[in-house]
């Protein structure tokens, strides 16, 4: 009857002793979980604490909100000065609104590459086509120079006689004398329109194919390349409901 009696005494310290590990593994794994998702979390934040400019608050809830805030700060700034007139008049079609461009993408550059630059003499005339002046000149948007040269026909208009599969899409500091890469597109890519929304801040049209054969999409750049921050947009063909 003793035995009988340690025994059953043995076996429940076992059975304590075992659930006392148990619960000590369970707190173990609460701890590194509570751990991962607050470095997760960090991670997180610090992604999305990304300086953006145009009055944008500098830590954002989460990445929606951000692309959010960016979406509205450029639907204000395109409306504001008429870009959009600009915008719809490219596209040939007024029934566009805000809502048929998606905001897929944006970046922030430390640092672009300037180095001096000097055109060459009748260069401004030459590749005017492929030019666009800031409204206060200090600034012009080249997006067609690159690898391209120009003739003139018989009355004096210069014409494309031949060009790269890729382009540049350059900046020239008028004041500074200073030219810098902005963005560089293969032959999937080509822009063929740009318009300053202001002093510091430029829309850019073009367009992307993904493979041969397929229809391309168009897209739309936003930069400001006073604070190097680029955001591309996707447009939608076709009536958009509800929406600016």
């Amino acid at each position: 009857m003793r035995k009988a009696t340690l025994l059953r005494v043995q076996i429940s310290s076992t059975k304590a002793v075992a659930a006392g590990h148990l619960a000590l593994l369970w707190v173990c794994m609460f701890v590194l979980m509570a751990l991962g998702a607050a470095s997760c979390k960090n991670k997180q934040a610090k992604l999305d604490s990304r300086p953006l400019p145009l009055g944008i608050k500098q830590t954002m809830a989460d990445s929606l909100a951000a692309a959010r805030a960016i979406d509205s700060a450029d639907y204000g700034a395109l409306f504001k000065n008429k870009t959009n007139a600009w915008l719809y008049k490219m596209l040939m079609n007024k029934q566009n609104k805000w809502a048929n461009f998606t905001l897929i993408d944006y970046w922030r550059k430390d640092s672009m590459k300037e180095y001096a630059y000097t055109p060459a003499n009748g260069f401004f005339t030459e590749y005017a086509m492929f030019l666009e002046w800031s409204p206060d000149s200090s600034y012009i948007l080249d997006y067609g120079s690159y690898g391209v040269e120009m003739k003139k026909d018989k009355n004096g208009k210069y014409y494309v006689e031949s060009g790269d599969v890729d382009q540049e899409i350059a900046l020239i500091n008028n004041k500074a004398k200073t030219a810098a890469r902005l963005l560089f597109f293969g032959p999937s890519t080509n822009a063929w329109g740009a318009h300053w929304i202001d002093t510091t801040q430029v829309a850019l049209l073009g367009r992307y194919n993904a493979a041969i054969g397929e229809h391309p999409d168009t897209m739309l750049w936003i930069i400001d390349v006073k604070n190097k921050f680029f955001r591309k947009y996707k447009y939608h063909i076709g009536e958009m409901e509800g929406g600016r």
